[in-house]
């Protein structure tokens, strides 16, 4: 009787710790450029790009004439947007603001 109890126990354990293979980590690499400068607030973790600037994560790139990245929240707003590669936009495409904001790890972009 013991040692079914402690098989079961044993089974159980195992079975609960096992990892789940259907669980997909997705980390896409950043990547960014400007033609004039580049500030950087760690204590922040943002990024300013003036300039040309160019952002890429996964599939959204866009350049603009200045970009800001917020690390912590993940948005990026870019001003004076110049061209954009994106898989979905959502607001008006047709727009004269030339202004853009993405979250990272969304494949949508917004264009008031």
């Amino acid at each position: 009787m013991r040692t079914i109890i402690l098989l079961l126990f044993v089974f159980v354990s195992f079975t609960s710790f096992a990892q789940n293979s259907d669980v997909k980590v997705i980390s896409e690499e950043l990547k960014y450029t400007a033609a004039d400068s580049i500030v950087v607030d760690a204590s922040n973790s943002t990024i300013h790009l003036y300039g040309k600037a160019d952002f890429k994560y996964g599939k959204v790139h866009f350049v603009a004439d200045e970009i800001f990245i917020n690390r912590k929240t993940k948005r990026v707003i870019a001003n004076g947007l110049i061209a954009y590669s994106v898989p979905e936009v959502r607001g008006n495409v047709n727009s004269n603001h030339k202004i853009l904001t993405y979250t990272m790890g969304e494949n949508a972009v917004f264009i008031p």
